[in-house]
C-alpha cells in the first residue's frame, strides 16, 4: 500500500488535495470517482501537505452538498443509542490498531453487535466500503442517527490520512454527549416523574374519593352538609366522569390549536423563544445547545477554516430556531466588520466571562482559547443543571403541597365529619 497525493475537483467545482492509502493509482483513480470526485493529478507521497487539511475543510465541509438522506422510522431511531455509536467507533479504533482492515474490521464488530437496526445500517456501511466509498459518505446518509460533528470527525481524519486521529476525537466527543444525557436522565427525569406521580395520584383519590363519601352519605341517611370546597370539586368530578366527551373535546381543541400554532415559523419561533428564556430550565437549555455549536466551530476552526463558514456549517447541529437566527445575525455582523458574539451577547444569557473570552478568541483566531471555553461552560451547565435540579424540588414541594390541602379539604375532612357524626349517633 502506498500514500498519493490526490488534486481532485469536487461537486461544488471547487480543487482541493486529498490523501489516498492504495495499491497504485488506478485504485485511487476508481475510488475518487466512486465518491463523486473528478481526479486531476495523483502522485505518490510520504506526508500530508501543510495545506491538505485547510483545503479540504474550506471545499468540503463548508460547502454542504445536497445529501442523499435514508429515511428511517422513529422506532429505528430511537433504538440506537449514542452510547451503541461509541461502543461501535471504540471497536473500529481498536480493530484498525491491531491492524485489521476496515472492511474486516466492520464484518467483526458485526459478529458482535446485537441490536438488529444498528447491524442493517453496518451492513450499509460495510457494502458502501467494499465499493471504495469513503465511511462518512455512508454516515452522511444516516445523519438522523449520526451527530454532524461525529460525521464531521470522521470525514476529516479520512481525507486527511489519519482516520484513527479522527475517531479518537470522535469518540472523545460522544463520551461528553453522553456524560450530558446521564445527568439529565439521572437527575432531572426522576424528579418530574415523582412530581407527576403524585399529581396523578392526588386526581385520582379526589376524582374517586368525593362520589364514594357522598355514597357514603346517602347510605347511612345523615344530613351532613359537606364542606364547600368539596361540594365545588364533587361537581367538577360530576363534569369530568359524566361530560367526559365535552372535557375530552375542549383539550383536542387547544391541543390542536396548539400544535397548528407549533407548525406556523412565526409560533415555532415564539416557542424556541420560551424554551431558552423561561426561569425554569431555559438557561440550562441555551447553554447546552451553546455548547454544541462552539465544540462544532473549534473542530472546524482546527482545520483552519474561515468564521462565517464555520458558522454557516454549525447551524447543523442546533434545532432551535431562535438559536439559528442568532447564528444568521453573527454571520451578518462578521461581513460587517463587527464580533460574532456580540449577537449571542444580547440575549444576555451567557456569563460575561464566556463572551469575554469568545471575543478575544475571535481578535486572535486563538482556538485554544475558545477550548478553555468550553470548559468552562462545561463547568456552568452541570452548575445550571444542579440549580434545575433544585428548583424542580422547589416547585415539586409547592404543587405537593397545594395538592396535599385540596386532598385534606376534600376527603379527609368529610370523612371525619362522616365518621364522627356517625359515631355520635351511635
Amino acid at each position: 500500500m502506498q500514500n498519493f497525493i490526490c488534486k481532485v475537483r469536487t461537486p461544488q467545482g471547487q480543487i482541493i488535495k486529498i490523501k489516498l492509502t492504495e495499491e497504485d493509482k488506478i485504485s485511487c483513480l476508481k475510488k475518487l470517482k466512486r465518491n463523486g470526485m473528478t481526479p486531476i493529478e495523483i502522485k505518490p507521497s510520504l506526508s500530508v501537505p501543510h495545506n491538505v487539511s485547510r483545503k479540504i475543510s474550506s471545499a468540503i465541509i463548508a460547502n454542504k452538498k445536497e445529501k442523499q438522506i435514508i429515511n428511517l422510522n422513529k422506532e429505528v431511531i430511537n433504538s440506537i443509542k449514542i452510547e451503541d455509536i461509541r461502543i461501535f467507533t471504540e471497536e473500529l479504533l481498536f480493530l484498525r490498531e491491531a491492524n485489521f482492515s476496515n472492511v474486516n474490521a466492520i464484518k467483526t464488530i458485526i459478529k458482535n453487535t446485537k441490536n438488529e437496526n444498528f447491524i442493517n445500517i453496518l451492513r450499509t456501511i460495510l457494502k458502501n466500503i467494499e465499493k471504495d466509498i469513503f465511511i462518512y459518505k455512508s454516515l452522511e446518509s444516516y445523519s438522523q442517527i449520526f451527530p454532524l460533528i461525529y460525521i464531521n470527525l470522521i470525514k476529516n481524519g479520512e481525507l486527511t490520512g489519519s482516520l484513527d486521529k479522527g475517531l479518537k476525537n470522535a469518540i472523545e466527543y460522544l463520551k461528553k454527549e453522553e456524560k450530558l444525557t446521564e445527568v439529565v436522565q439521572e437527575k432531572v427525569f426522576p424528579n418530574i416523574l415523582l412530581v407527576f406521580v403524585i399529581m396523578l395520584f392526588m386526581f385520582l383519590s379526589i376524582i374517586f374519593g368525593i362520589p364514594l363519601i357522598e355514597k357514603l352519605l346517602f347510605s347511612t341517611n345523615l344530613t351532613l352538609q359537606l364542606p364547600l370546597v368539596t361540594r365545588i370539586v364533587f361537581e367538577i368530578c360530576n363534569f369530568i366522569i359524566y361530560k367526559w366527551y365535552i372535557f375530552a373535546l375542549l383539550i383536542i381543541v387547544i391541543a390542536s390549536f396548539i400544535i397548528f400554532k407549533l407548525k406556523t415559523p412565526e409560533g415555532k419561533l415564539k416557542f424556541d423563544k420560551f424554551k431558552y428564556k423561561n426561569k425554569v430550565f431555559g438557561k440550562a437549555l441555551y447553554l447546552l445547545d451553546f455548547s454544541r455549536l462552539i465544540r462544532c466551530l473549534v473542530i472546524n476552526l482546527e482545520n483552519k477554516m474561515r468564521l462565517q463558514d464555520s458558522l454557516e456549517v454549525c447551524k447543523d447541529v442546533v434545532k432551535n430556531t431562535y438559536m439559528l437566527n442568532t447564528i444568521e445575525k453573527s454571520i451578518n455582523s462578521i461581513f460587517k466588520g463587527n464580533i460574532w458574539i456580540e449577537s449571542f451577547e444580547s440575549d444576555k444569557v451567557l456569563d460575561s466571562i464566556v463572551v469575554e473570552m469568545l471575543k478575544s478568541s475571535s481578535k486572535g483566531k486563538n482556538v485554544a482559547l475558545i477550548e478553555k471555553t468550553i470548559e468552562y461552560l462545561e463547568k456552568q451547565i452541570n452548575e445550571e443543571i444542579d440549580e434545575l435540579i433544585s428548583r424542580l424540588t422547589e416547585i415539586s414541594y409547592i404543587i405537593i403541597g397545594i395538592l396535599f390541602l385540596i386532598y385534606i379539604g376534600t376527603i379527609l375532612i368529610p370523612c371525619i365529619s362522616v365518621y364522627l357524626s356517625s359515631f355520635l349517633l351511635f
